[in-house]
């Protein structure tokens, strides 16, 4: 649980999802979605 917690305030603290998220509001949160899945697994493995 807590690596879920540190990968989303990392996620959502990151430049460039800021300015996802300013530029293209509509799809973001899908964008937030498959990056937060793929940092999850890989963190996973480790």
């Amino acid at each position: 649980m807590e690596l879920e917690s540190l990968i989303s305030k990392s996620l959502q603290s990151h430049r460039l999802y800021c300015e996802v998220r300013k530029r293209i509001p509509d799809i973001h949160q899908e964008i937030y979605g498959q990056v937060y899945q793929i940092l999850n697994k890989e963190a996973s493995n480790v």
